[in-house]
């Protein structure tokens, strides 16, 4: 037998050549002795950025949703007393009563000062926080306000401005106990309303309790006359024509009634042009 010389021996051609083996492999293109079970399989098509770009952006609006103003922001439109004030929160012009406090009236000794320290305090456009505890039977929504992170009603008890209002601290429930020391400390300093000698406390003077020779009406039947004597008119019950002081009146939404029926507000009841009578009302 002849000598075969094994570098003469042609090697299998492929149909598709080897090159392009891996890529043609799906269109059943192999070389042959090699089984289909034997190549590679395809590798996993490389993600896009495209296919990663939702997750990021549902990240993102999250992120945006968290730094966006929360619900219970506010923006100050104006005060109406020592623990009053009137906000701005989305498209609703809301009434908040302060709570825990309680504040002079605006009629009595303290109570003009009291609504100016408030003022200071929370300037018409500040930004506040709301803790919403309650809606009370006035419609008014009773809140903690808070201003960078501390509680203005908790200030105004530091300031001597208002006193703990024993009757509704339940809605100060966690933090009670520093309302109460603040006000231990502003009697011991006799700051603000502390500093009266003869202080009427704001509860009892709505009730019409007095002490001494102050005395003042608790509704606009009682003090007709006196009215009737300082003004020189005489008031009407809920309607225009009288000469009113916010004092005649039990209830803001009493005084909000005359002038509703008298925008022109010949009493002045609506003393900062706001459209609210007698704000210092409850």
């Amino acid at each position: 037998m002849a000598n075969i010389n094994p570098s003469k021996i042609q090697k299998p051609i492929t149909s598709c050549g080897l090159a392009l083996s891996f890529l043609l492999i799906s269109a059943g293109c192999t070389s042959p002795g090699v089984s289909q079970a034997n190549l590679p399989s395809s590798p996993e098509p490389t993600k896009s950025s495209s296919t990663s770009s939702p997750t990021r952006t549902a990240l993102s609006s999250t992120s945006t949703a968290q730094t966006e103003t929360p619900a219970n922001s506010a923006q100050v439109v104006s005060v109406g007393d020592g623990d009053t004030i009137r906000v701005q929160q989305g498209s609703d012009r809301i009434t908040i009563r302060m709570t825990c406090i309680d504040a002079e009236e605006t009629a009595q000794l303290y109570g003009k000062t009291a609504a100016q320290h408030l003022k200071e305090l929370l300037p018409v456009g500040q930004r506040v926080e709301l803790r919403v505890v309650d809606i009370d039977k006035y419609g008014r929504t009773v809140a903690e306000v808070f201003k960078a992170g501390n509680s203005v009603n908790l200030q105004m008890i530091k300031d001597g401005a208002a006193a703990v209002y024993r009757q509704y601290l339940d809605g100060c429930s966690e933090t009670k106990d520093q309302y109460l020391e603040a006000e231990t400390q502003a009697k011991q300093q006799r700051l603000g309303m502390w500093a009266q000698d003869n202080l009427v406390m704001p509860w009892d003077f709505r009730r019409g309790q007095r002490s001494g020779s102050e005395s003042s009406p608790s509704s606009p039947s009682s003090s007709s006359s006196s009215s009737e004597a300082a003004s020189g008119a005489s008031p009407q019950g809920n309607s225009a024509g009288g000469d009113y002081n916010c004092s005649d009146f039990a209830s803001q939404a009493e005084a909000q009634a005359i002038l509703n029926a008298d925008p022109s507000d010949p009493s002045g009841l609506d003393g900062n042009k706001d459209g609210e009578a007698c704000e210092s009302l409850p």
